[in-house]
């Protein structure tokens, strides 16, 4: 170790406990002469991104006091993260809920932003790494395996990480790159969240976690930008679906019970009682009457026209053709569905020019991501469907409202009901 910074350590750090030992290196609790509880740690290795870091502060990773490189050797002594780490809550599979998951792993990706941003690859970010502290911020430690892209070279160098969260890439097949840490991160995530769990984040994490570093988000800031888009579509439908779900139940709860016995049936004549009448004897059935003939037509009757012959002739089959060739194809693109669903604001240009431009943002920002085709199509149709569902409940809350005073309950929940489906089917929703 260098002279100086053997001086630096005497003078500066106290050494209080050996947390821990490897063939990379060492790493000390420790205390500042200030006072402050601080992590000494001595890493048999140079080139590693402390420095940068050093001069790049950000509340992902702990502050770095002071870093020292020598050849084979890197001094640190950085902040002491109090929390509790990830791997504690997973080994006593205490899972995230769903909002506090996608909190932190929105939290981790602008972080990683930054820190790809400065050309820093982590390269091993697993649970035992993330601290979450009592505020609910979490931090990302342990950069002893970090390194510095390399833009020259085919694949790492030095093969690190935890196996069952690094990407093969990181095993000799490829150069890590800012993939590789998405990778990693979706890994984390998703065993941090129950076993049986297939909500809004899931397709995200698959994402993150393919194998091939091509098919995963290209950069921490996608993944950003799904996170965000994907929580706010949830936030909507789960908004539309409570307030439909109330509206609908409401609906319900006025209508009347259903009959057993829908169809009518013919009357029955009134029962005669038994008691103290003397039964008639059966009378044979009377002979029927005699049908009268017909009158004989006279010769000029046979000129008239039969009613048969005065029916007006069949419609001619244009019009079903026509109606035919109207009807909107099978299947319309998402550009097609949001133009249908606009052209029903046709006569209120506030309502249209909302929808208009809200979907216009929705497309442009789901177009800029590095989706597929058939990504970006389903995208687009989750976008339109919470817009659909928003308008059905600002249409069944209005319609409510101008429900009079004077109908029974039973009237208005008909009314209501009747209303709800034939809005549904106006705004083209079709998975109710």
């Amino acid at each position: 170790m260098d002279e100086a910074v053997e001086t630096y350590l005497a003078e500066t750090v106290e050494k209080f406990r050996l947390l821990r030992k490897s063939e990379r290196g060492e790493v000390w609790l420790a205390g500042m002469a200030s006072g402050a509880v601080v992590v000494l740690k001595r890493v048999w290795d140079d080139g590693l991104p402390y420095a940068v870091m050093a001069s790049h502060p950000h509340p992902l990773w702990p502050n770095i006091l002071y870093t020292a490189e020598m050849p084979g050797e890197t001094v640190v002594v950085e902040e002491f993260v109090q929390g509790e780490p990830l791997s504690a809550r997973l080994e006593q599979k205490r899972f995230l809920p769903e909002p506090e998951a996608a909190n932190l792993f929105l939290q981790i990706a602008e972080g990683l932003i930054v820190l790809h941003g400065l050309g820093v690859v982590h390269r091993d970010v697993k649970p035992s790494n993330l601290i979450l502290t009592e505020s609910g911020a979490i931090r990302l430690i342990d950069f002893d395996a970090a390194r510095t892209v390399k833009e020259e070279q085919a694949e790492d160098t030095s093969l690190l990480g935890t196996k069952g969260y690094a990407p093969p890439e990181q095993f000799g097949y490829g150069q890590t790159d800012a993939r590789s840490d998405l990778y990693a991160l979706g890994v984390t995530m998703r065993k941090m969240l129950a076993p049986d769990y297939y909500g809004w984040l899931s397709p995200i994490l698959a994402k993150c976690t393919e194998l091939d570093p091509k098919r995963r988000y290209a950069s921490a800031r996608e993944l950003k930008r799904a996170i965000l888009m994907r929580r706010r579509w949830a936030k909507a439908k789960t908004g539309c679906f409570a307030a439909l779900a109330i509206l609908v139940g409401a609906a319900l709860y006025f209508l009347p019970a259903p009959t057993k016995n829908p169809k009518p049936t013919p009357e029955e004549p009134t029962a005669i009682p038994t008691e103290n009448v003397t039964p008639t004897p059966k009378e044979e059935p009377a002979a029927p009457a005699a049908v009268p003939e017909p009158p004989k037509q006279e010769e000029n009757d046979e000129e008239e026209t039969t009613p048969q012959e005065t029916e007006a002739p069949a419609a001619p089959q244009e019009t079903e053709t026509r109606q035919v060739q109207n009807e909107p194809p099978a299947t319309l693109t998402p550009d097609e569905e949001a133009e249908a669903f606009l052209a029903l604001f046709a006569d209120d240009p506030e309502k249209l020019h909302e929808w208009k431009a809200r979907k216009e943002a929705d497309f442009r920002f789901i177009e800029k991501q590095n989706l597929s085709h058939e990504e970006a199509d389903a995208a687009k149709r989750d976008a339109l469907d919470a817009m659909r569902r928003i308008e059905l409940g600002r249409r069944a809350e209005a319609f409510q409202k101008t429900l009079p005073k004077t109908m029974t309950r039973d009237e208005k929940g008909r009314a209501f009901n009747e209303f709800v489906f034939e809005q549904i089917e106006i705004l083209g929703i079709t998975d109710w």
